[in-house]
């Protein structure tokens, strides 16, 4: 059996005193989405139970050619927006995300840019032991 090493990283929090740092955050839906044209370049929207949704890219490690490898270098996770708490989530081609609510109306919404030039906080599996 191969030997994988863990990567972890944090779920950002709300800021704000309703905010309680002791309770759990929990992933309640996602979506992978791999990005045309550029091979190997991909993300995932999750979803917690507020709402929240974040971004997940992972970087991969280079072989000497400048290829990627496949295998993780660093994880990453920032905030992306807050919708109503979806049981699935689903991007389409044409730069829409579809939302099914888990209470409520189902949601199609606009992808205007996907949080790479921002001033949002980012969060890596490099500031997180291992241990």
């Amino acid at each position: 059996m191969v030997q994988v090493e863990a990567f972890r990283v944090p779920i950002p929090r709300r800021r704000g005193a309703t905010e309680d740092p002791q309770r759990k955050r929990t992933i309640v839906s996602g979506v992978i989405h791999k990005l045309k044209g550029n091979t190997g370049a991909l993300f995932f929207l999750l979803q917690t139970e507020d709402g929240d949704l974040f971004k997940v890219t992972l970087d991969m490690l280079e072989d000497s050619d400048g290829n990627l490898t496949g295998e993780v270098k660093r994880i990453k996770i920032k905030y992306f927006d807050t919708i109503p708490v979806a049981n699935s989530l689903c991007i389409l081609k044409s730069g829409f995300v579809f939302a099914a609510s888990e209470f409520g109306n189902y949601h199609f919404y606009r992808f205007e840019k996907l949080a790479d030039n921002d001033d949002e906080l980012e969060f890596t599996s490099d500031s997180v032991s291992n241990e």
